[in-house]
C-alpha cells in the first residue's frame, strides 16, 4: 500500500530532452522560416541604422547600410539588358523610348544609392559578386552579339541597295529594248507593206503584158 501524499499537487514528470534542446538553443525544433517576429526596435547611429529584431525572446542585431556600389552596378546591368530587350521589340520610336527608359533608370539608380539595406554576409557577398560577374559576361556577350547583328544588317542593307540599283538599271535597259523593238516592228510593217504593194504592182504588169 502506497503512502498518501502530503499535498494535492500532481506528481513530478520526467524531464523532456526535446524541451531542453529548445530552451538551450532559443529556437523551437522545425522550420526556422515559421518563427514569428514579436518585436522590432530601430536605432540610428550616424549613417548606420541598427535594427534589433526579437524572435521569441532572442534578439538579433541587423545593421543597415547604404546599398553597395557593386549591387547598384549589377542592377544597372540588369536594367540595361532589359532596355535592350524592350527596344528590340519596337519598330518605331526607338530613340524616344530609349531616352525615356534611361531617364527612369537613372532616377531608380539614384534612389537605390540613397536606400539603406541590411549588411550582407560574406557568403551572400561572394554569391552577389559571382552573379554580378555572370551578368557582366552576359552583358558583354549581348553587346558583342548586337554589334555583330548591326554589322550583318548593314551588309544586308548594302546588298539590297545594290540590288535595287541593278533592278533600276535593268528596268531602264528593258524599257530601251522595248522601244527599239517597237521601232523594229514598225519598220517591219512598213517593209511588209512595201513588199505587198510591189508584188501587186508586178502582178499588174504581168497581166498587162499578157
Amino acid at each position: 500500500m502506497k503512502p498518501s501524499r502530503g499535498s494535492k499537487r500532481p506528481p513530478t514528470k520526467a524531464p523532456n530532452p526535446k524541451k531542453k534542446k529548445e530552451k538551450a538553443s532559443g529556437f523551437p525544433q522545425g522550420d526556422n522560416e515559421k518563427i514569428p517576429l514579436t518585436k522590432s526596435v530601430k536605432r540610428r547611429k550616424g549613417k548606420i541604422c541598427l535594427c534589433t529584431v526579437q524572435i521569441q525572446g532572442r534578439g538579433l542585431l541587423l545593421i543597415w547600410r547604404p546599398m553597395p556600389p557593386s549591387t547598384i552596378n549589377a542592377v544597372e546591368n540588369i536594367l540595361d539588358l532589359s532596355i535592350l530587350a524592350t527596344l528590340a521589340l519596337r519598330r518605331a520610336g526607338k530613340k524616344e523610348s530609349q531616352e525615356h527608359l534611361n531617364i527612369i533608370k537613372n532616377k531608380f539608380l539614384a534612389n537605390c544609392a540613397q536606400l539603406k539595406v541590411p549588411a550582407q554576409k560574406r557568403g551572400d557577398l561572394i554569391h552577389s559578386t559571382q552573379r554580378h560577374q555572370e551578368e557582366t559576361k552576359k552583358s558583354e556577350l549581348g553587346k558583342t552579339t548586337l554589334n555583330s547583328l548591326k554589322a550583318d544588317l548593314k551588309a544586308v542593307v548594302s546588298v539590297l541597295e545594290r540590288t535595287e540599283e541593278q533592278t533600276v538599271s535593268l528596268q531602264q535597259i528593258c524599257s530601251k529594248l522595248r522601244d527599239e523593238l517597237e521601232e523594229e516592228e514598225k519598220k517591219a510593217k512598213q517593209v511588209r507593206a512595201k513588199c505587198l504593194s510591189l508584188s501587186t504592182y508586178t502582178i499588174y504588169i504581168d497581166l498587162w503584158q499578157l
